[in-house]
């Protein structure tokens, strides 16, 4: 069997991939219909994820945007039922997907110590009568920055 491109596969129309294909189409006019219809910021964080028999399945960056949409379930439903054609929707599902995360990298930066800070540090090791902590801060005062 030779092979074919993805576009080849998709515009076949003898394949079982045309209903893919429909069922993508439908859910994308659906979904603009959708974010012409929520008032701004609400439609930049809900987006259709699928349509099943009678359950509209929603997608929302998180649970806040879930509580709105919650909220506007019945104008939601009335809209699509009488503007977008589907009579036989009885009910919103609602799914919180939360966006990745990515980890922070940490840069730890060395501390720096001033020309000043040092002065200042032997200074103060110089009024110390503990010889070890006397110490300590000369050679703390020690590592200042050039």
């Amino acid at each position: 069997m030779p092979s074919r491109s993805l576009r080849q596969l998709l515009n076949d129309k003898d394949r079982s991939f045309r209903a893919v294909r429909d069922k993508a189409r439908e859910l994308d006019s659906l979904n603009q219909k959708l974010q012409a219809f929520l008032p701004s910021p609400l439609n930049k964080h809900c987006t259709i994820a699928n349509l099943r028999q009678d359950v509209l399945v929603l997608s929302v960056s998180s649970p806040a945007w879930s509580a709105r949409i919650r909220y506007m379930t019945p104008a939601i439903l009335n809209y699509l039922q009488d503007k977008c054609s589907l009579d036989g929707l009885k009910s919103l599902r609602i799914k919180v997907c939360l966006p990745e995360i990515k980890k922070l990298e940490r840069r730890i930066r060395p501390a720096a110590l001033s020309k000043k800070a040092a002065a200042g540090l032997n200074d103060f090791a110089e009024t110390l009568s503990d010889e070890p902590l006397r110490d300590v801060m000369r050679k703390l005062a020690s590592r200042a920055s050039d």
